[in-house]
């Protein structure tokens, strides 16, 4: 695949970045709604956990946020998603590849820890509601 950065604006970019960090505050918030938002309605993810087990692919939005609502409703903990070092490689004026590494930190019982670290990989394109995710991979260094 051939990367450019001649096809994306700076305004392109900024949506991406933004697309990318709302998919975590609205994971954190259990916002779903929003949350579904971010995906395209035939959106696939797929979650890797240290090499070993794997979490789908789960195919449509709404399978999507029903995975992510069940971990959730395991967790017992408040979690947050520290999503950073956003790489946005164009592919052309309405497809990129964007990779981002997350930190996910947990707070209870007044203690905070990291849970687990890991990289992103996501395909977004540009639809007639903005930049959506088409495919998200998240690949973990530790379980969650």
């Amino acid at each position: 695949m051939t990367f450019s950065t001649d096809h994306l604006s700076a305004i392109d970019r900024l949506e991406i970045e933004d697309l990318t960090c709302s998919y975590g505050m609205h994971h954190d918030r259990r916002d779903f709604a929003s949350l579904r938002a971010c995906f395209t309605d035939r959106a696939t993810y797929v979650m890797r956990v240290a090499g070993g087990t794997t979490y789908g692919p789960h195919e449509g939005a709404d399978a999507i946020v029903a995975q992510i609502r069940s971990f959730k409703a395991q967790q017992s903990d408040i979690r947050r998603h520290h999503i950073t070092n956003v790489r946005i490689e164009p592919i052309d004026a309405d497809h990129a590849i964007v990779r981002s590494y997350v930190i996910v930190s947990a707070v209870e019982g007044g203690t905070a820890t990291v849970k687990t670290v890991g990289t992103y990989t996501d395909a977004v394109v540009r639809t007639s509601d903005g930049w959506l995710i088409a495919e998200k991979s998240l690949e973990l260094e530790t379980t969650f």
